[in-house]
């Protein structure tokens, strides 16, 4: 319970209300953005079970190419135009860090930061990707 006490001016069975913030389920779940060497992207979305136990809710991947192009686009150059060159050599990141909702990227062109929604939104477009018609 998230208050020990109902201070005197609440109504009558407030200590029960169901909307009332103290009644709240309290949200225990994470996402972690993850980037292997191998190219391999997730946002694995975590959750505190117990004390020290955590569960893992759900994995979303993100495809690699999607996620260069994006990275371009935040950094102000168009992918179609820097398609000729070899994106392995020419774009890479080369470091990242995430702060709660953002991930901060430094690349060897620039640095910028996005935030999960976007991320989420860039494992949609993979997940509809591979999507079989």
């Amino acid at each position: 319970m998230k208050a020990q006490f109902i201070f005197e001016n609440y109504p009558p069975g407030a200590s029960c209300d169901p909307n009332a913030p103290w009644n709240q389920p309290e949200d225990h779940s994470f996402t972690d953005f993850e980037m292997k060497d191998d190219g391999d992207i997730k946002l694995v979305t975590k959750a505190y079970v117990g004390e020290d136990d955590i569960e893992i809710l759900e994995v979303s991947t993100i495809d690699p190419m999607i996620l260069d192009k994006f990275l371009l686009k935040k950094l102000g150059l168009n992918y179609e135009e820097v398609e000729d060159i070899e994106m392995e050599e020419d774009f890479l990141v080369q470091d990242y860090d995430q702060e709660k909702e953002e991930v901060f990227f430094k690349t060897n062109i620039g640095d910028t930061q996005v935030s999960m929604r976007e991320l989420y939104d860039l494992a949609d477009e993979t997940r509809k990707m591979y999507v079989k018609k």
